[in-house]
């Protein structure tokens, strides 16, 4: 159990100096963080690192939105627009600075310790967990909350962090406008879409089944010119055959 849990320490926490790309961070977050929250969701590790990934994706959220309201300040001339913008900016805030509070509340859980390492180039301080178990789940969740902290660093990467628009699964976004984790989530949310829908049945209407009845046709006068010559070449074999 516990050579488990130190690989599954080295691969969390490995990755994120060996990414190169979008693409590879997305295949990580599935790999060792979502596919965990899939398959175990009823885990207390599992619901503590839900909890962790929704305050830092809401605090994200209005922390935008209070960046996009302070934009608009300036551009607002009306005084009732002004005082409508004021008084969404002032419930931003009050709902950024609690997910806040949240995050640091659900942030003290954690333990970590300091210590020195080196070698020949230079002295560095790492943190370490502050761990007894050698549960594999709980150092999952130990190093899921570190990485999280480390996204904090990188402008914008929290709001890769979403939920997919069709199974509401987490997902990491490879690019900006994704909504969903999966081609086949993206393609059942489509098919329920109801301008997807009408467009579907126009083209069924005015183009599909026209075609589907011009290709019958067609068929139907391919047989009858056939069948003739097969007749005709069936007597033709019976008169040589005699």
């Amino acid at each position: 159990m516990k050579s488990q849990s130190t690989e599954l320490h080295a691969r969390l926490i490995g990755h994120t100096h060996n990414a190169t790309s979008r693409k590879s961070e997305q295949e990580f977050w599935d790999d060792l963080v979502f596919s965990f929250l899939r398959e175990c969701p009823e885990s207390p590790e599992a619901k503590r690192i839900e909890k962790l990934l929704s305050l830092l994706t809401s605090a994200q959220h209005h922390l935008d939105e209070i960046h996009r309201l302070l934009g608009n300040a300036g551009a607002e001339k009306s005084v009732p627009k002004f005082l409508e913008n004021h008084r969404k900016l002032e419930q931003a805030k009050r709902a950024y600075y609690g997910a806040v509070r949240d995050l640091d509340k659900a942030f003290k859980r954690y333990r970590w310790r300091s210590f020195i390492t080196g070698d020949l180039e230079g002295i560095r301080r790492k943190l370490g967990y502050g761990l007894q178990s050698a549960n594999p789940d709980v150092v999952r969740e130990y190093a899921t909350a570190d990485l999280l902290l480390e996204k904090l660093k990188e402008p914008g990467a929290i709001g890769r962090f979403r939920n997919c628009a069709e199974c509401r699964q987490w997902f990491y976004a490879a690019t900006s406008h994704q909504q969903f984790c999966t081609d086949a989530c993206r393609r059942r949310n489509t098919a329920r879409n109801p301008d997807f829908r009408e467009k579907r049945r126009v083209y069924m209407r005015e183009r599909y089944r026209p075609l589907q009845k011009e290709l019958d046709k067609s068929s139907r006068a391919s047989a009858k010119e056939t069948r003739p010559n097969s007749a005709k070449g069936k007597g033709n074999v019976h008169l040589q055959t005699r």
